[in-house]
């Protein structure tokens, strides 16, 4: 299975191309993960800011839904599923990787400073992945004259 964690950029739609493919090379199934905090999965509907909490939830899960169908117009042979996971993306990731034959994610998300190479979470999973992990490079930008 080929792991591809998303986060809503295009970086992370473009993870997801390059793992369709590959899991199309391999015969493998493709699961897709987005991780956030774990307070808006486990708050109660009558809470205290439970609407910032439903559209957190709303929000993720439109997220996956356009990342599985473009998985799924991209190649509709590829076996797709999807998750919404509690916790840190770095740990949540290093810890779904166990089970992977490959770990995907984009350089950069849409945290941290624009320039750096790879962001946060590629770079925790560099260091701690316990499956080979493809980290993909951000779309080219168009120059300006």
């Amino acid at each position: 299975m080929i792991l591809v964690g998303v986060d809503g950029s295009q970086t992370a739609l473009e993870a997801v191309s390059w793992a369709v493919q590959e899991a199309a090379l391999r015969g493998a199934g493709l699961r897709i993960v987005h991780i956030m905090p774990a307070w808006p999965l486990e708050m109660a509907e009558d809470a205290p800011y439970a609407d910032v909490g439903r559209w957190m939830r709303d929000g993720a899960a439109s997220m996956l839904t356009d990342a599985v169908e473009r998985a799924r117009e991209q190649d509709g042979h590829v076996e797709v599923e999807s998750l919404l996971l509690p916790g840190d993306p770095r740990l949540v990731l290093i810890e779904a990787a166990k089970d992977a034959d490959l770990l995907v994610v984009g350089s950069r998300g849409r945290g941290g400073l624009a320039g750096l190479l790879l962001g946060s979470v590629s770079h925790a999973l560099l260091h701690h992945a316990a499956c080979p992990l493809i980290v993909t490079p951000a779309p080219a930008r168009p120059w300006h004259t």
